[in-house]
């Protein structure tokens, strides 16, 4: 995951590959399967901004 999966205005995380038969995969049935987002909880989204700023 690169940093440019976190989208920190709206606290989602973008997803866009799939796990299928025990491998990743960018391809799925469609755009939709493979892009997608998850909400980020305020802590979280504080936990992985303190950890950008150290790993930077």
């Amino acid at each position: 995951m690169g940093w440019w999966h976190v989208d920190w205005v709206a606290q989602r995380l973008r997803v866009r590959n799939a796990y299928v038969r025990g491998e990743h995969s960018g391809e799925g049935k469609s755009d939709e399967s493979t892009r997608r987002s998850l909400p980020v909880a305020d802590e979280a989204v504080d936990v992985l901004k303190d950890w950008k700023e150290r790993s930077a």
